[in-house]
């Protein structure tokens, strides 16, 4: 019988689109091919008639069968390693740029390229040409998008140029941006890179469909998406509320919500929201259901229908994202750097990843909009076939997501992540390579559930049992920040460990965070105090609080550091496990 057991996936959101994550390479096509050894034909006949048994036996198992002895690793594996989300500018890019990307090791990078960078303007009747164009393209409702790639192209010219330009970058299309639980504390809880247009009326029109559905934390309670900070709400005797929030960049007649305030009664956490009225660069006013004149003790958030979460799988955000999708496999198909771009991963929901967010509240939605687990394959089937028709010339990888939350009424199902695989590898590219496929979820809980006989995150482990004979293009991305002290006691735990049941479970591809890579490479990410305070001096890897605090950088540099400074007691042994991790096995 397959062993099946309870899920066990905590759904994170993605640093690099957290306003966040968010998630989300190499030249796979020229991986070593795997060989039997040498042997009479029928034997090897044989051989193989037991190999592909196996596999078919454990897809049937969901992948995790411990009733037989698992897979042994593939002789010819080649584990390609990136960083994904590097630092772009600032005191960390000089450190990532002159210890990082100069490792053999590190093959590369993973950037994302946010549909709002090329996608400035709104589409209209015959606002380019010529259509068919990375520049210019007609949707299938006849409206012409213009798209600039310039923001793009010069944000990716220094990793296309890195080592002299041999380094591979891989490219994630992001067409919504998640916040993450810990964004009031930077003030970025919105999506920030859907382009406006897609919430309006017009575009619904346009599109034949009614008001695309958003879901947001004010009005849903569902998401971190709550809005940005204000610094003030006053309210007169007929209810009109005046907020103050520097550069809020909303217009006359855009809806809105709001949340968080004292008193309550500040807050607008109906479905239709409120309208913004009088709106000028800094100010704005709504109206509210009280009717008293004083001041809000504490200002709320606020966040409009384009800063929330879009459900993607709509029409008028679909429509949207394929024309996009269209030019950026035009603009990268022909890019003189075509060579070095190992692959492209296309998002289904948040960053690069498929996550369907607040089931709950979209199954609650009215027809034909209704979520249902089959819809939502057989919308990410419809991304893989719309994605195949374009003929990418790079190798297409595709995210795995497991659903729900594990609350009640939003059970976990990781079977989501078994059936997007089968999707992914019916699908290949222009030249015919079968499509990759990984999980941007990899935490030390899945060793221990993997020897427990349970799921790994998503079914990463099950889906590359089923599939590693075949397909040489298996990924995986961290969690998140790893942890090689014990200090945070977060998810992903630490890389040590972890990174070699990864090879062991057929990994190919791995996603490592760029701060990792910095403790694991740079000999300044933490420049030690004389005499010694426990925290890094100037000229260390600048880690924001909310994402390490500030004492346990020193931890984690004299844990598995480089050991170059006077003082430092790292044994380098990040660097070597990442090092042995590239590489032939």
């Amino acid at each position: 019988m397959c062993a099946i057991s309870a899920p066990v996936e905590a759904r994170r959101i993605d640093p690099a689109v957290a306003g966040k994550k968010s998630k989300k390479g190499k030249t796979l096509t020229k991986l070593a091919k795997k060989e039997l050894p040498s042997m009479p034909g029928s034997k090897r006949i044989l051989l193989r008639c037991l190999i592909f048994a196996l596999a078919a036996f454990l897809t049937g198992c969901g992948g995790v069968s411990k009733s037989s002895a698992p897979p042994p690793v593939t002789t010819g594996q080649f584990t390609h390693v990136y960083v994904a989300f590097p630092p772009a500018t600032g005191v960390n890019n000089a450190h990532f740029m002159s210890t990082v990307m100069t490792q053999k090791a590190i093959e590369g990078v993973t950037v994302a390229t946010a549909w709002i960078d090329a996608e400035t303007g709104t589409p209209g009747a015959g606002t380019c040409q010529p259509t068919g164009t990375d520049t210019c393209l007609l949707d299938s409702f006849g409206w012409t998008h213009t798209y600039d790639w310039s923001t793009i192209d010069a944000a990716n010219a220094q990793w296309f140029g890195a080592e002299s330009g041999t380094k591979k970058v891989n490219i994630i299309l992001d067409g919504i941006r998640g916040a993450s639980p810990i964004c009031a504390l930077t003030n970025s809880c919105i999506n920030p890179i859907t382009p406006y247009y897609i919430t309006t009326s017009s575009w619904a029109a346009h599109t034949a469909s009614g008001a695309q559905d958003i879901i947001n934390g004010n009005k849903d309670g569902c998401t971190n998406d709550v809005g940005l900070d204000t610094t003030s709400m006053t309210r007169d005797s007929a209810g009109l509320v005046t907020v103050n929030e520097a550069n809020h960049g909303y217009a006359n007649g855009d809806t809105i919500w709001v949340g968080g305030t004292t008193p309550s009664n500040y807050n607008v956490t109906q479905a239709a929201g409120a309208r913004v009225q009088n709106a000028t660069a800094n100010t704005f006013q709504y109206q509210s259901d009280t009717h008293t004149a004083d001041s809000a003790s504490t200002p709320g958030t606020v966040i409009s229908r384009q800063q929330s979460y879009p459900i993607p799988y709509e029409t008028p955000y679909n429509t949207g994202w394929k024309s996009f999708i269209t030019a950026a496999i035009l603009h990268f198909n022909a890019s003189p750097n075509l060579s070095q771009i190992a692959y492209m991963r296309v998002g289904r929901s948040v960053g690069g990843e498929a996550y369907p967010y607040c089931i709950p509240i979209m199954e609650a939605l009215p027809a034909p909009n209704a979520y249902t687990k089959s819809g939502w394959l057989a919308y990410y089937t419809a991304i893989d076939d719309f994605v195949q028709a374009q003929k990418p010339k790079m190798l297409i990888l595709d995210p795995l997501n497991e659903a729900g939350t594990g609350n009640a009424g939003d059970p976990k199902d990781p079977t989501y992540g078994t059936a997007e695989a089968a999707i992914a590898v019916a699908h290949k590219n222009g030249p015919g390579t079968v499509n990759g496929f990984g999980s941007q979820g990899l935490r030390t809980s899945d060793i221990t559930n993997y020897a427990a006989n349970t799921y790994c995150a998503s079914d990463w482990c099950g889906t590359f049992n089923a599939n590693y004979q075949t397909n040489h293009n298996l990924e995986l991305q961290t969690l998140g920040l790893s942890d090689p002290a014990g200090l945070t006691m977060n998810a992903t735990g630490d890389l040590r460990p972890l990174l070699p049941f990864a090879v062991e479970r057929h990994m190919t591809i791995l996603e490592l965070y760029n701060l990792d890579a910095l403790l694991a490479y740079d000999p300044n990410y933490c420049v030690l105090n004389v005499p010694d305070n426990g925290m890094c001096a100037t000229g260390s890897v600048e880690i924001p609080v909310i994402v390490l605090p500030p004492q346990d950088q020193q931890p984690y540099f004299q844990k598995v550091g480089q050991p170059g400074q006077t003082g430092a007691t790292g044994d380098g042994s990040y660097a070597a496990t990442i090092n042995s991790t590239e590489g032939q096995h």
